[in-house]
C-alpha cells in the first residue's frame, strides 16, 4: 500500500505543474521501477520526447507492476493534454509513407456494442506498402497481413494508395499498454516503430435520430439526424472529426459496398441530406434497397508522425423503397 500511495502521490505532484521539486519520486521512496521516475522527472523538466522514451521503458519492464504502468499512462495523458494534443516519439516515418494512423473504435450495433481497430498508412504507389505487423508487447500478435491475422485492403486515396489492417468486430476493447508496428514495403525494407495505446477506448457512442432501425425511405434522398457528441473521454486538446458513411447491402451473406459518404473536421452539424449536403463524396440519390449508415466521431491526438484515434460510432441497417 505504501508503494502504491507513494507512486499516485508522485502523479499528484507531476500534474501541479514543473515548479515542484524533483525530489519528490525517488526509488528509495517505494517505487523500484527506475524508469518511472526518470519519465516524471523529463515531464517536470519540460522534455517530452525523453519523457515518452521513458513511458516505453515503463511499459516494457518486466518488474513494473499494474499500479506502475497507469501511472506511466496517466502521465502521458496529462502531457498530451498540456501540449495541444501531440507528444514527440522517438521514431519517424520514412518517405515515401505518409499519413500514418491508429483507429480504436466502439461500434453500437443493433444487436450490442462492439470494437475494432486499423492501422493503415499511405503510399504513392498501389504496390508501395506489402505488409503489416500490429503486436501488443512483448508478443501477441493483433494484426498481421502475412499470416492472415486481420483484414487487408488497399484503394486509392487523394492522389497516394491507402493501406490498412483491420481487425476486432468482436466484444472486448484492445487492452492499454505498448504496441509495436512493423511496415514492410516492397523493396523489403521494414520499418519498426511504437505507440502507447492509453485512453483511446470510447465508453459511449454517438445518438442517432434517424433512421431507426430498419426504417425505410420513401424518397432516395433521406435526411440523417443524429446528435452531437463527444466521448466521455475527450480531452479539449484533441481534433474531433466527424464521419457519415452509407453503404449498399446487395445480399444476405455480402458486406457492404459503400456509395455516399461525408467527412468534416470541428464539426457542428447534426443533419445531413444523402447526395445533397455540400462537401460530399459518392452517389446523387439512393437506389431502391437495404443500406447501412454508420455514423462515427473521432477524437484525435498525434505521437509523432502518428495519428491516433478514438471512435464512437453508431450504426444501423435502413431501406430506400421510393418507386412506389
Amino acid at each position: 500500500m505504501i508503494r502504491k500511495l507513494t507512486i499516485l502521490c508522485g502523479l499528484m505532484l507531476a500534474t501541479a505543474g514543473a515548479a515542484q521539486s524533483s525530489a519528490w519520486l525517488s526509488p528509495g521512496d517505494g517505487t523500484q521501477v527506475a524508469s518511472l521516475v526518470k519519465a516524471h522527472q523529463a515531464y517536470m523538466d519540460r522534455d517530452f520526447l525523453r519523457m515518452t522514451k521513458q513511458v516505453r521503458e515503463v511499459l516494457a519492464d518486466p518488474d513494473a507492476g499494474q499500479v506502475e504502468r497507469q501511472n506511466a499512462l496517466a502521465l502521458l495523458t496529462k502531457a498530451f493534454d498540456e501540449n495541444k494534443g501531440k507528444l514527440p516519439a522517438d521514431w519517424s516515418l520514412p518517405a515515401p509513407l505518409t499519413n500514418l494512423k491508429f483507429k480504436h473504435n466502439r461500434k453500437e450495433l443493433p444487436d450490442g456494442v462492439e470494437y475494432a481497430y486499423q492501422l493503415a498508412v499511405n503510399g504513392p504507389e498501389a504496390d508501395t506498402v506489402k505488409s503489416i505487423k500490429l503486436v501488443k508487447f512483448p508478443n501477441e500478435v493483433i494484426l498481421d497481413r502475412e499470416t492472415g491475422v486481420g483484414e487487408w485492403s488497399t484503394e486509392p486515396d487523394a492522389g497516394e494508395f491507402y493501406f490498412e489492417m483491420y481487425g476486432g468486430d468482436g466484444r472486448d476493447a484492445l487492452p492499454e499498454g505498448l504496441y509495436l508496428f512493423t511496415i514492410t514495403t516492397k523493396d523489403g525494407s521494414k520499418f519498426d516503430g511504437w505507440f502507447p495505446l492509453e485512453n483511446l477506448t470510447s465508453s459511449a457512442s454517438p445518438t442517432l435520430d434517424s433512421p431507426a432501425v430498419g426504417e425505410t425511405f420513401t424518397q432516395p434522398n433521406p435526411e440523417l439526424r443524429w446528435q452531437d457528441f463527444k466521448s466521455p473521454e475527450y480531452k479539449p486538446s484533441e481534433r474531433r472529426i466527424l464521419a457519415l458513411d452509407v453503404g449498399r447491402i446487395d445480399g444476405p451473406t455480402s458486406g457492404w459496398t459503400g456509395v455516399w459518404s461525408h467527412y468534416e473536421s470541428d464539426p457542428t452539424r447534426t443533419s445531413a441530406v444523402v447526395g445533397v449536403t455540400p462537401d460530399s463524396e459518392g452517389v446523387d440519390y439512393l437506389a431502391d434497397g437495404k443500406y447501412w449508415l454508420s455514423l462515427t466521431y473521432f477524437e484525435q491526438r498525434k505521437f509523432g508522425d502518428m495519428k491516433l484515434r478514438r471512435g464512437s460510432r453508431t450504426a444501423r441497417p435502413f431501406y430506400v423503397n421510393a418507386a412506389h
